[in-house]
């Protein structure tokens, strides 16, 4: 069997590749930070409760729900699998 040609990459693809990348990163840490608010806001709830709060948990489920789902998609894309 004969050996594989060597191909260089395209940088473009590469260029695409580092911006799914650094989009993945942004969106989990976006989710990250969404999940913090709402332990945080669970713990001020236990203390002095309001009524928009479960409001608010669900808002803040919804950003981290999608910046999960973003951030997933976007690393499947780097890794170009999509």
């Amino acid at each position: 069997m004969p050996p594989l040609p060597e191909t260089t990459p395209d940088p473009a693809d590469l260029r695409r590749r580092a911006a799914y990348k650094r989009k993945s990163a942004l969106a989990f840490g976006i989710a990250t930070i969404c999940i913090l608010f709402i332990l945080e806001t669970q713990s001020a709830h236990r203390i002095q409760p309001h009524p928009a709060s479960p409001f608010i948990w669900a808002a803040l489920g919804l950003v981290a729900a999608g910046g999960i789902g973003c951030g997933l998609w976007w690393r499947r894309k780097a890794a170009g699998r999509a």
